[in-house]
């Protein structure tokens, strides 16, 4: 996106629900603006409404700013204007029903896009959340399949098995086999 666009920077935020406030946290970048932006963006996590990032999550919506010098809640605003970062823009990216990440955008200029433009960028959100929404159904679905043949696999050893001890050791044997562990024990109340 931020090569077709002709950006200097684009970051992918994502959400993260482990801490006391649900926070979007970087997780990747593509561009160059400084080392001291680099450093920013690094430490920075945004709360859902700040900055432009927190903005676009709480809106479900494209945000919009022509002029950086606006935003006064986004702890990279100020390294980024220094940095001679201008316009910036930011998309949610939705799946499973909610904002899960968000892409924004920064350049060296001051933008003044056409609503064509911006509706373009909202049609570019709504494609990359499709790809991952499809991307997050298929691990869900990869995922039921090896349970279901980790079930199946115990049911064929314990329909072959002969024994009480049989029984459990195929148990025992498909259960660590089919969930990739390399030990597996029983215990017995003697």
């Amino acid at each position: 996106v931020r090569e077709a666009f002709g950006w200097a920077y684009g970051s992918v935020w994502g959400l993260d629900t482990t801490g006391l406030q649900p926070a979007m946290r970087f997780l990747a970048d593509s561009g160059h603006v400084n080392a001291e932006f680099e450093r920013v963006t690094l430490s920075t996590a945004f709360v859902e409404g700040q900055g432009i990032v927190g903005r676009a999550w709480r809106s479900h919506d494209l945000v919009f700013v022509r002029d950086l010098a606006e935003v006064d809640d986004c702890p990279r605003a100020p390294v980024a204007r220094r940095a001679g970062v201008r316009s910036g823009v930011c998309f949610p990216l939705v799946w499973q029903g909610r904002v899960q990440a968000t892409m924004d955008f920064f350049t060296t200029v001051y933008l003044e896009p056409v609503p064509s433009r911006l509706e373009a960028l909202r049609t570019v959100g709504v494609v990359v959340s499709q790809a991952l929404e499809a991307i997050a159904l298929a691990d869900v679905e990869r995922a039921r399949a090896e349970e279901l043949a980790a079930v199946t696999e115990v049911l064929r050893s314990l329909t072959a098995a002969a024994s009480e001890d049989d029984a459990v050791r195929g148990a025992l044997d498909a259960v660590r086999a089919e969930f990739g562990w390399q030990y597996g024990s029983f215990w017995r109340i003697a």
